[in-house]
């Protein structure tokens, strides 16, 4: 009997769970209660690659409150952090999920002549972003030196409306984010068709998921190892890709 308990014991699968933000679409978001996003939908296919060793579960947390989280170890991993030096709190990290790439999307009347030299073709246009927004550090200086000014609001889909109506010039946002949301606007009727210009690229960052130094566990090396494994065959398989096509088109 005992030597049934130890084999049961020694063969369990063993539970994680993973915290993802909650408001990041199409990345990491609820969806009617449902756990959805490119960053999520990635997570849980690698996750399937893993059983009967593990047995992964998302739980949607607020931004600020999973950073909070991590660093006091009470979880174990976030999606999805980018590699930031004041987060020592945040080792390791996992491969990176997908590199996100901040653009200049333009009205067809700023792309009438050709832009593609940022901020030298872009002097004295107006250019939107979402309020809070970290902006690439070639928008910051533009700013600075009074090269463009910029139109907060309150989110993408704010913007998205002042570019279709040309109350703005140009918006800076995540690529995949713009598509996905001007995709959903035009579906559901609430925007005419509508086609982003793309001008300038801005910035670049690599996504991950961020695992906590101070959670205590015995197989978080283990899971790291075959989480990563299972993230870079799916990326070698064109899975992600599949998944950014489901989110964008």
């Amino acid at each position: 009997m005992m030597l049934g308990l130890l084999a049961q014991q020694a063969f369990a699968t063993q539970q994680v769970v993973i915290e993802a933000e909650d408001d990041y679409p199409p990345y990491s978001f609820s969806d009617k209660g449902r756990p959805a996003g490119i960053y999520v939908d990635l997570v849980l296919q690698a996750a399937k690659r893993l059983a009967p060793d593990y047995e992964v579960s998302i739980q949607f947390v607020p931004w600020k409150r999973g950073l909070s989280r991590l660093e006091t170890g009470e979880s174990l991993a976030l999606i999805p952090p980018y590699r930031n030096a004041e987060r020592p709190f945040v080792f390791p990290y996992s491969v990176p999920l997908l590199t996100e790439r901040v653009v200049l999307f333009c009205t067809p009347e700023v792309m009438r002549q050709r832009r593609a030299d940022f901020p030298r073709d872009f002097i004295g246009l107006r250019i939107g972003i979402n309020a809070g927004y970290t902006q690439s550090e070639k928008l910051k200086a533009a700013v600075s030196a009074g090269q463009v000014v910029l139109e907060e609001a309150a989110r993408n889909i704010n913007n998205i409306r002042k570019l279709s109506s040309s109350r703005i010039d140009c918006m800076a946002s995540d690529r995949i984010s713009a598509a996905h949301t001007v995709n959903r606007l035009v579906r559901q009727g609430d925007l005419p068709a509508f086609k982003l210009l793309e001008a300038a690229e801005l910035s670049t960052q690599e996504a991950f998921i961020g695992y906590s130094r101070s959670f205590p566990a015995p197989f978080k090396n283990d899971f790291v190892q075959k989480m990563d494994a299972a993230l870079l065959e799916l990326q070698r398989t064109g899975v992600l890709d599949q998944l950014v096509a489901r989110y964008t088109q």
